[in-house]
């Protein structure tokens, strides 16, 4: 699909190419349409738990004060109070 293009020999040779083609865009729309399908069922992502603070180095305080916060979904607050 991408990259240089081949130049058939002959009729038979271009066909097997174009179906080639097919396929691969074939299995490409496939997997955009497992991902949404799969989007579809679960539409939030909890970030709180995928990037804790822990992994961060922010000053103790800043943790102390935002972490709950952040835990519990208080993005912005988490913000300010920092």
């Amino acid at each position: 699909m991408s990259g240089p293009r081949k130049i058939a020999r002959n009729p038979q040779h271009q066909q097997q190419l174009y179906v080639k083609d097919l396929n691969e865009r074939k299995v490409l729309l496939e997997g955009f349409l497992s991902e949404a399908e799969r989007f579809e069922e679960t539409r939030e992502v909890d970030v709180s738990r995928l990037t804790a603070l822990e992994n961060y180095d922010f000053h103790p305080k800043i943790k102390e004060v935002s972490q709950k916060l952040y835990e519990d979904k208080h993005y912005a607050q988490a913000v300010e109070e920092a």
